[in-house]
C-alpha cells in the first residue's frame, strides 16, 4: 500500500493521478471526449466538452500497450470542440487517452480499412 499511495499522491508527466482506495470511481473530472464515427475508416471526429480552459493531447496506443499516435491540441477553451482526428492506422481496435492537467479519459476507437 506505500509504494501505491506514492504513486497514488504525485504527477506523473503533467498527469495528476489521484486515487482513493481500490477500484474505479467515476467523478465529474470537467472533461469528456467522445470520437466518431466508430467504427471508422480513415478520418474521425473527436468532440471534446471542457467545463474550463485546458491544454488537451490524444495519445492512441493498440491494445498491447504501444504509442501509435499522438495530438496535441494545446490549450483549448472552456466548451465543447470538434476536432479532426487523421489517424492513417491500420485494421484494429485502438484506445484513445485524452490527457489533461486534471487527469485521463479514456475510449475506444475500431478502425475498419
Amino acid at each position: 500500500y506505500n509504494s501505491m499511495q506514492n504513486i497514488c499522491d504525485s504527477t506523473l508527466h503533467n498527469v495528476i493521478v489521484n486515487c482513493s482506495g481500490v477500484g474505479i470511481e467515476n467523478q465529474d473530472s470537467g472533461f469528456n471526449f467522445t470520437v466518431y464515427p466508430n467504427p471508422s475508416k480513415d478520418k474521425a471526429i473527436i468532440e471534446i466538452t471542457l467545463s474550463s480552459n485546458m491544454i488537451v493531447e490524444i495519445r492512441i496506443t493498440n491494445l498491447i500497450g504501444e504509442l501509435v499516435g499522438f495530438v496535441n491540441y494545446g490549450s483549448l477553451l472552456k466548451g465543447v470542440h470538434k476536432l479532426p482526428l487523421n489517424s492513417n492506422l491500420s485494421s484494429g481496435i485502438y484506445i484513445l487517452n485524452m490527457i489533461t492537467p486534471h487527469g485521463i479519459s479514456s475510449t475506444k476507437l475500431i478502425i475498419e480499412n
